[in-house]
């Protein structure tokens, strides 16, 4: 009977030990993605404002985005292997070094070129944020919860979304364009504090047991993973073009056709922070009874046309309500997307694996804002909607074949 009693007591000991780890790990990274999610916003309201108010043309800035975005798209393979070789925690806060310091650095530039190695550090910050984050999610979940989970863990992004914006246009408005990049640099070094705290488990197997695919070694990938991460890439690739071409100038955009001032350009991206919300429980949901697959199509399939419609808003209230929504359904699509590549890939994979899709998003915000100025420069504002239309219907192309793992 004592031993018994033994046994459950240890038993109860272990389960509480796994429930305060896993949580307190997902918790603190909520956290962190929070503050991730309030820097970056904070300064990407703006930036395209603040560049074009240094001397630089909309292709000029389109330019700056795309250079900055290719060596995020650089870093974003290596920081895979990173999070894989040297662990999530330690690759967490390196992002948090790299992010701390280029906003406030933003302040000093007289001409927008002074700008250039600052904005690619700070690109390069997300990239090495994003594969560890998703992977250390993976860690903590079983394959039946991740698509719910990555749902849950995302409503960090809408937070700072939310706040970000406004607080960005407001001080900007009031103070001055250099106190959203301070503010920036308040927000990356208090996250410090979260990102030295995330407990990461040595037996993530123990955490969330997910077998192993039997036809895939350590070392590489199988034939049907190849085939399923080179469509997933590309796919990746156009929808991330699709959106940076025109969401990277939209402040610009705000700006020049609807008189926008700063406070309401950082008011429409908190708008975009509030679709967020629902959006990705809705996705995490629609997931687990449509389907991760078609789950996605749906989503892209009512995203082309919505495009379209926001070339004929005549208002800054109509299109807010257009864009939000576009937005909103281009969100729901996250936790699907990432968890046909988790269940698909063994776990010593997920890292390496996780920075190759990454890879193909980056390259598409690296080709999408310089896609954007070029349309806008050759047949005028608005223009660049119908580029983001075509270029998600083109993704949804190579969706059709994906097989969910």
């Amino acid at each position: 009977m004592r031993t018994l009693m033994s046994e459950a007591s240890e038993g109860r000991a272990r389960r509480t030990h796994l429930f305060s780890t896993v949580h307190r790990g997902l918790l603190m990274l909520f956290l962190l993605n929070i503050g991730v999610s309030l820097g970056m916003e904070s300064v990407n309201a703006l930036f395209p404002l603040y560049v074009q108010s240094l001397g630089a043309s909309i292709l000029e800035v389109g330019l700056l985005l795309s250079i900055a975005g290719l060596f995020s798209t650089i870093i974003m393979l290596p920081s895979g292997w990173v999070s894989d070789r040297f662990g999530r925690k330690l690759t967490l806060v390196l992002s948090v070094v790299l992010a701390s310091f280029p906003p406030f650095l933003y302040t000093y530039a007289t001409d927008w070129w002074q700008i250039i190695p600052w904005a690619m550090i700070y690109a390069a910050s997300f990239a090495v944020f994003i594969p560890a984050r998703m992977v250390y999610i993976a860690d903590s979940t079983s394959s039946a919860a991740r698509s719910k989970i990555y749902g849950y863990m995302n409503l960090a992004w809408p937070i700072g979304t939310l706040i970000g914006p406004i607080v960005a246009g407001f001080l900007a408005e009031t103070a001055g364009f250099h106190y959203p990049f301070y503010f920036a640099s308040i927000v990356s070094l208090l996250s410090f504090l979260p990102a030295v705290s995330i407990v990461e488990s040595r037996s993530p197997k123990r955490l969330s047991p997910v077998a192993e695919k039997p036809d895939e070694g350590n070392t590489g990938f199988s034939r049907e993973v190849v085939h399923l991460l080179a469509l997933l890439t590309v796919h990746h690739f156009l929808v991330s073009a699709g959106m940076g071409t025109s969401y990277s100038l939209m402040s610009i955009y705000l700006s020049e056709v609807f008189m926008a001032d700063k406070l309401r350009v950082g008011l429409f991206f908190s708008f975009v922070g509030v679709s967020l919300f629902g959006s990705q429980l809705v996705g995490g949901w629609a997931s687990s009874y449509l389907g991760l697959k078609r789950t996605m199509l749906v989503c892209f399939s009512v995203i082309a046309p919505l495009f379209i419609l926001c070339s004929f808003a005549s208002s800054y209230e109509a299109f807010t309500i257009t864009y939000v929504a576009l937005y909103g359904i281009y969100s729901m699509t996250w936790p699907a997307s990432v968890s046909i590549l988790m269940n698909s890939i063994s776990r010593p994979r997920w890292g390496l694996a996780t920075g190759i899709r990454q890879m193909g998003i980056r390259l598409g915000f690296t080709i999408g804002p310089l896609l954007g100025g070029l349309v806008w420069e050759a047949y005028g504002a608005g223009t660049f909607f119908y580029a983001s239309a075509v270029l998600i219907a083109l993704s949804i192309v190579f969706l059709i074949p994906v097989r969910e793992g």
